[in-house]
């Protein structure tokens, strides 16, 4: 997909040179506004990437946000590839809620895509969502086999689960399906 991008990049670079005809200023138009559009992007990218280098993971995530507003509508990959990124920001911030919606607008693009499906696991695992995150941990299974410690994701995500469920028949039954003090 890179290779496509860049070559896409290059044809766009062409259309600027020396291009003559009654179409001229219409495609130098359009690949130049692109071609903007693109750097901007890059622009945004590179800042969000620093500031997740630095640990500002609620800055990467602006930055990120900006890069999507950016985003052609049509580059479908590029705008999954930012909001998976924007998703792992969110999850270092410890937002798993914005995380998981970032990481289902990157699947609603690329439904296999591997990187969002094991993103999407792991904040359902850490918020405390075990089953959903074994649902998309098998997804990932048969997406992409061969994904680095998949197998152990699993055995982590079925332990959580068996946990959540014996914590949760061992509460009287007056207090099960109650969360915190929401009582009624």
């Amino acid at each position: 997909r890179v290779g496509r991008r860049e070559q896409g990049l290059k044809y766009l670079s062409a259309a600027l040179d020396g291009v003559t005809g009654p179409d001229h200023t219409w495609g130098h138009q359009g690949a130049s506004m692109r071609l903007q559009s693109f750097a901007t992007v890059d622009k945004c990218k590179l800042a969000a990437e620093d500031a997740y280098a630095y640990g500002d993971f609620p800055c990467a995530a602006l930055r990120y946000g900006d890069a999507l507003t950016s985003c052609p509508a049509d580059d479908k990959w590029g705008r999954a590839t930012l909001h998976a990124a924007r998703a792992a920001c969110h999850r270092r911030a410890r937002d798993f809620r914005q995380a998981i919606d970032d990481c289902d607008s990157a699947l609603a693009l690329f439904p296999k895509y591997a990187r969002a499906l094991f993103r999407r696991a792991a904040c359902l695992l850490e918020a405390g969502r075990p089953k959903e995150a074994i649902q998309t941990l098998e997804t990932l299974l048969r997406v992409d086999r061969k994904w680095p410690n998949l197998c152990d994701w699993l055995v982590r995500a079925h332990a959580q689960a068996k946990r959540v469920e014996k914590d949760d028949r061992y509460k009287p039954s007056w207090k099960k399906g109650m969360r915190g003090d929401a009582r009624k």
